[in-house]
């Protein structure tokens, strides 16, 4: 770990000789040696010394700098984060060796953990791409294999914005053009596919020539998940721009294959190109399309996560098999008094115990080839002389924080510059802590709860986009969809109650359902349920059939929900489907024995008020029998 304090060890010592044939620089080190020690920050630091540096220096230092941050120690990480900022504020000076810092950036970003690390990284990549396309593409593609899980989570950061995007496709385009007989990624299809996303880029292909070149070849529907999430991250940001957008319909059917794959990341990308699409097209244009997807969107934000065990329980059992700890899940352990548990401090304490220090050496020096030691040494050296600013006693350290997924931002106008401000803050891409964390056990609720959340937003502006000839369609689609926006209304994610309340509130214009309209407009959410009974008595049996899934929801506000409505609904099944409503109060009954206080409660009285009337026509029978 980086020393905070001793200056001294990182700028020529007293004793130290200086060229004697050249005095001017020894005066202008030795000034510079001595306001070091001043200096507030290693950004400061690294503005003072940069310039005395050689290119193949300062190359070290960015080297080392990306190597820092997959360090255990929160203060070496912080510190290079300074660093590349700094170094990417000087960009002719500092990147200069560019296949050099990108086989850097793939050996260490799969170790990169903490989020302003990985902003700093994924600003630099964005930045090498603005500015040496060309390298940065042939460098990625002499990466061996072409497609694994760093390379692949590099390109999506090139494709999570346009411009950069833009010049990667024209490079891969000339590069497809040259291979003759080799290819560039795994296999033909994959080759082909990226081909069809550089003729969608292309200026000089029309909509036409692309729909008859895609139509050839139907490359989405062969791809591997990992390929297709790549692909579909491309037509995200592709699809900002209006003229792009209007090509990718021949791409809809495919898009539309893809909500079906199971896989959040892919579902989420498929939702954004279609938002981003429908965005760019008149009302009549975009209102066949809407029709189609709101049938789709249904099972995504109607799909029950099933309760298997208390959450708790199934949390810490993932915690064991994964090896990265979730935001603000650094509680203290049974007995302690503060701090941490010992398994989590494990990756901090590493760094910091002496006699662990030679082993995270020799782990960190397996990224370098043998008879690199001087040449790490000497980047340590350069890289320790910019970061001991930084680390002052008593300075406040950030917490932990794991770098965690965000919905992808809609990015900089087609006619803003790539490298203001913003392009510094690199775009998450949704779902790439599959590559980044290597872990199947996300945390509990967080990508579900976007993939509602979106779908719902989603589902409410595609009511908006429909045509006067597709309502009638539409109003059945969104009938069906009606108690799901309820249930998501006690959603215990407050974004995705918020997203349902809003979808309920379009669907109820829709409808012309006015008391509906009301009771959401007014926030009488207790009584949204008897209106739903009172507006549409004959789907009593639909409602109660379409309710049980959710008695095994996840989430205990979604199964008191589900139980209270269905208190609500199953009342007129008493004389048209008693069999129905004896199926319905054995489901209750296995409620009764729920880990929620109040759901369990709550299904016994409603069973208790749901029995007499299961009873009441055989007694009634009986009665006029005698």
């Amino acid at each position: 770990m980086l020393c905070p304090d001793d200056s001294s060890v990182f700028l020529p010592s007293s004793g130290s000789a200086w060229p004697e044939d050249n005095l001017q620089h020894q005066r202008v080190w030795g000034a510079a040696s001595t306001s070091c020690r001043s200096l507030p920050s290693t950004s400061a630091t690294t503005k003072v010394f940069g310039k005395y540096l050689q290119p193949l220096e300062r190359t070290d230092i960015i080297l080392t700098a990306i190597e820092a941050m997959t360090d255990a120690s929160i203060s070496d990480k912080e510190g290079a984060s300074s660093m590349l900022d700094e170094a990417m504020k000087d960009p002719n000076s500092w990147l200069t060796d560019v296949p050099k810092i990108m086989s850097g950036i793939h050996g260490n970003l799969e170790h990169i953990r903490v989020a302003p690390a990985r902003h700093s990284v994924d600003s630099l990549l964005l930045l090498l791409t603005n500015r040496c396309p060309r390298e940065v593409v042939k460098s990625l593609l002499k990466c061996s294999p072409p497609v694994d899980s760093a390379a692949l989570a590099m390109w999506e950061v090139m494709f999570s914005r346009l411009q950069p995007l833009e010049k990667v496709l024209r490079e891969l385009r000339i590069e497809l053009r040259n291979q003759r007989m080799r290819r560039l990624f795994s296999t033909v299809l994959e080759d082909t596919c990226i081909l069809q996303l550089t003729l969608l880029a292309a200026s000089d292909v029309r909509a036409k020539e692309f729909a008859a070149t895609y139509n050839l070849w139907r490359s989405l529907r062969h791809q591997s998940l990992e390929m297709l999430s790549l692909v579909l991250q491309g037509l995200v940001t592709l699809s900002q721009r209006p003229e792009t957008a209007r090509k990718m319909r021949v791409l809809l059917e495919d898009i539309v294959e893809t909500l079906e794959s199971g896989n959040e990341d892919i579902q989420m990308k498929a939702l954004l190109v279609f938002r981003n699409m429908l965005g760019h097209m008149r009302r009549q244009e975009a209102s066949p399309i809407a029709l189609q997807l709101a049938e789709k969107l249904l099972p995504l934000f109607n799909h029950v996560r099933l309760l298997q065990e208390p959450e708790p329980r199934r949390w810490a059992r993932c915690k064991e098999s994964c090896p990265w700890v979730p935001p603000g899940d650094l509680r203290p352990c049974a007995g302690s008094q503060r701090g941490p548990c010992a398994k989590h401090q494990q990756a901090e304490s590493c760094s910091q115990r002496p006699e662990a220090s030679p082993s995270c050496a020799a782990r960190r020096d397996q990224t370098f080839s043998p008879g690199a030691g001087s040449t790490r040494r000497r980047r340590h050296h350069l890289v320790e002389t910019s970061c001991v600013a930084f680390h002052r006693p008593g300075a406040i350290q950030p917490p932990l924080q794991m770098w965690s997924p965000q919905l992808p931002c809609s990015g900089p106008a087609s006619g803003a510059s790539p490298l203001t401000s913003g392009t510094l803050t690199p775009l998450l891409t949704v779902g790439r802590e599959r590559l980044l964390l290597k872990s199947s056990c996300p945390p509990p609720q967080q990508e579900s709860s976007q993939l509602r959340e979106f779908s719902l937003r989603l589902f409410r502006e595609v009511m908006q986009k429909v045509a006067w000839r597709h309502k009638r369609q539409m109003r059945k689609n969104v009938r069906q969809g009606l108690l799901p926006l309820f249930f998501h209304l006690s959603d215990q994610s407050q974004s995705v109650a918020k997203a349902s309340g809003e979808a309920l509130l379009a669907a109820a214009e829709l409808l012309k359902w006015k008391q509906l309209r009301h009771l959401l407009q007014t926030q009488q959410t207790w009584r949204i349920g008897e209106c739903l009974v009172v507006q549409d008595r004959s789907r009593a049996e639909e409602y109660c059939h379409q309710s049980l899934p959710h008695l095994k929801d996840a989430q205990a506000t979604v199964r008191e929900a589900a139980v209270r409505f269905i208190g609500l609904a199953a009342r007129p099944l008493r004389d048209q489907s008693p069999e129905k409503l004896a199926e319905i109060c054995r489901a209750l009954k296995a409620l009764e024995k729920d880990v929620e206080p109040s759901v369990s409660s709550l299904a016994s009285q409603t069973v208790l008020i749901l029995s007499p009337l299961r009873k009441q026509p055989a007694s009634g029978s009986g009665q006029h029998q005698d």
